[in-house]
């Protein structure tokens, strides 16, 4: 399919008649000059939020990035937040403590108890680690090192800085002789 032809539009020349030129001219798409927008002048003032500002002093400082002008910044002892936070607001940490601190009934072989909710999860624990689970078991183990600190182990330096016996160092010589007499006989 071919491609439609677009219409030429004729170029007129300007006109340079004297008519031409005492007449205004029309405005035309072919002017090669922008068209300046003119602005009404102001009849009536008003006081606008500008004028107030030219009124107001220069800060003592350059206003800026991190720097707002001084009638902008907050006022000292007026707080920006004035009502606060509510007292009913808790934040996460303040429910889950209160929840796993609350008390509950646990039915237990000697009865029914009452525990909470941290308690009972780590008896539930304590129970699947007798019965062989795995994950549990290593739970516990986990929770027992962090809670009971390690008792110290023996001193076992003091049994190598004593001093050997005759018989020791006899031993000792008879082990060095059979370990030199085997080696010559590799060779």
């Amino acid at each position: 399919m071919k491609d439609p032809i677009m219409p030429i539009r004729p170029v007129i020349p300007p006109d340079t008649s004297a008519e031409a030129s005492a007449a205004p001219a029309a405005p035309s798409s072919r002017n090669s000059e922008p068209r300046r927008r003119a602005r009404p002048a102001a009849s009536i003032s008003f006081a606008t939020a500008a004028d107030a500002h030219a009124t107001v002093k220069k800060p003592d400082y350059a206003v800026g990035y991190a720097k707002p002008p001084r009638h902008s910044q907050f006022q000292a002892g007026r707080s920006g937040n004035p009502r606060g936070r509510p007292k009913s607001a808790k934040g996460l940490k303040t429910i889950v403590r209160e929840t796993m601190v609350a008390k509950v009934s646990v039915r237990t072989a000697g009865g029914e108890k009452k525990m909470s909710r941290m308690e009972a999860v780590l008896h539930k624990t304590i129970e699947l680690g007798m019965k062989g689970n795995p994950r549990a078991l290593a739970q516990l183990i986990s929770l027992y090192a962090s809670a009971v600190p390690e008792a110290a182990l023996p001193d076992t330096t003091a049994a190598t800085n004593e001093e050997l016996s005759a018989t020791d160092l006899a031993m000792l010589e008879e082990f060095k002789a059979s370990l030199l007499a085997d080696a010559g006989d590799a060779k």
